[in-house]
């Protein structure tokens, strides 16, 4: 990294889903610690694509990309204990808001009084006291969406990559998320 405080460093990165047709053609940009980044552009403009190669789902075609100083190509699975993923339209339909919450904590290791003390924070801090026992199958678009937020904030992330955060979400609910970044 150029910088200890540089938490994402992007050079030239291109990505092809087929030869010669670029989703993501030379981005260059950095990222610092404490700063809250975000992509703007079009519907197939390659957002969610740069959020996937920086999440090491998608390996760059060219290019290099360092996260939290790390190789994605060679340490992909230390940066994934370190980063939270909220991606378009994921969830467990078939549970509970608390058993999302409960799946995830599981998932990171908690031990169970840390992951209830969590899990019940979670749901204050994100409004979900009153759907805590719903399926999530039952859910509104949007509620389903601060249940997927939710859920990222079970461990301790260094980074949060968000695809389309707020989609779904009323006034509230995204100064709820905008406040918890």
């Amino acid at each position: 990294m150029s910088d200890s405080s540089t938490v994402i460093e992007a050079n030239n990165i291109r990505h092809a889903y087929t030869p010669g047709r670029y989703a993501l053609n030379g981005l260059t940009f950095s990222v610092q610690q404490g700063e809250v980044f975000g992509l703007l552009g079009r519907n197939g403009a390659g957002k969610s694509t740069l959020i996937k190669v920086m999440t090491t789902l998608l390996r760059p075609s060219e290019g290099s990309l360092r996260i939290l100083g790390l190789d994605p190509l060679r340490e992909g699975r230390r940066i994934r204990s370190r980063i939270g993923v909220v991606q378009q339209g994921e969830s467990f339909d078939f549970t509970s808001v608390e058993g999302n919450l409960d799946i995830y904590g599981v998932l990171w290791g908690l031990p169970a009084d840390e992951r209830v003390r969590r899990r019940n924070d979670l749901i204050a801090r994100f409004g979900l006291e009153d759907l805590r026992r719903r399926r999530s199958f039952d859910l509104s678009g949007g509620q389903k969406r601060r249940v997927q937020v939710a859920r990222e904030f079970i461990h301790d992330m260094e980074i949060l990559f968000l695809d389309e955060p707020t989609v779904g979400l009323d006034v509230i609910m995204r100064r709820t998320l905008l406040d918890s970044i």
